[in-house]
């Protein structure tokens, strides 16, 4: 299903939900997500630099080569099975950040909100290969 073999599993992220208080990496694989926490202590350092007024500098917090992957993390994290899922939808905001609403066929639902505005395009295009059954998005300009 992934367009990427497995030694090239796309991670996307950072994301964020629960108000800013859960931070995930995603790690896209042909049978399921894996959702990889990030820790509090990241929306703390984020939002302390946030609120002195620098929006970099807050979003350097988030910087992916800052976050590495970790074992102790990986341990905890989420496994969402692709048979599970109803949708996977990339959702443009005009005034907060753009999200990834996650769908489940049980009636879970997860919005994610993107930790880098710019990573958007990337995040679409990796999800829309990797799950293309399951991908939509909304408020996008129509791609010719």
């Amino acid at each position: 299903m992934c367009a990427l073999s497995t030694p090239h599993i796309p991670v996307l992220g950072p994301f964020y939900s629960n108000w800013g208080f859960k931070n995930w990496l995603l790690h896209l694989h042909p049978a399921h997500i894996e959702a990889e926490p990030l820790g509090i202590w990241l929306s703390v350092k984020g939002g302390a630099l946030g609120s002195t007024g620098s929006q970099a500098a807050a979003q350097s917090a988030y910087a992916p080569g800052k976050n590495p992957p970790s074992q102790a993390r990986r341990g905890s994290s989420q496994h969402w099975t692709v048979d599970a899922l109803e949708k996977i939808e990339v959702v443009r905001q005009v005034f907060t950040a753009n999200e990834v609403r996650v769908s489940w066929r049980n009636g879970r639902a997860l919005t994610l909100a993107l930790g880098f505005r710019r990573s958007t395009d990337a995040v679409r295009q990796a999800l829309r290969a990797c799950y293309p059954a399951l991908y939509a998005e909304r408020g996008f300009k129509v791609q010719d």
